[in-house]
């Protein structure tokens, strides 16, 4: 059952003058009663305008880095990175193979980690890579990948 938004903003109304003391004596608890009663009815399933805008499940791809542990990178920006030279790594090990399997799995984050000291790009330890130019280039080594293995 969907409700119609003139009863969500009556009980939001009733809910906020309930907590704000607005409404004391018998009107305050009559109108917490009604609150509880309100929520208490709706079953799990009902549509709250919260769960009307919630991102629905987004389909899973078929050959993704999982992420990368916490502890692999002090930071986001270099986790990211690593996720970068996995697939990197991923699709130069395809262009060998030509196997269209999905291998990036079985590429451990140890190596990964050795492998990044060939994409080092600065000397700062918080943005060592360029990771913006990794995701392009492991973007396009994937796109041809995708391309060999659909036809």
């Amino acid at each position: 059952m969907r409700r119609d938004r003139s009863g969500w903003v009556a009980a939001v109304a009733v809910a906020g003058a309930v907590v704000t003391g607005l409404l004391t004596g018998a009107a305050g608890q009559a109108a917490k009663l009604e609150l509880a009663q309100n929520s208490a009815t709706e079953g799990a399933d009902a549509k709250s305008p919260f769960s009307a805008m919630s991102v629905g499940e987004v389909d899973a791809e078929e050959c993704k880095s999982p992420r990368p542990p916490r502890d692999l990178a002090p930071s986001a920006y270099i986790r990211n990175g690593h996720v970068a030279i996995r697939r990197i790594m991923a699709a130069e090990q395809w262009q060998e193979t030509k196997s269209c399997e999905c291998i990036v799995s079985d590429i451990s984050w140890e190596d990964v980690v050795k492998e990044a000291e060939n994409y080092v790009t600065s000397d700062s330890s918080r943005l060592p890579f360029d990771v913006v130019a990794l995701n392009e280039q492991a973007d396009e080594l994937e796109a041809k990948r995708t391309e060999a293995c659909t036809e």
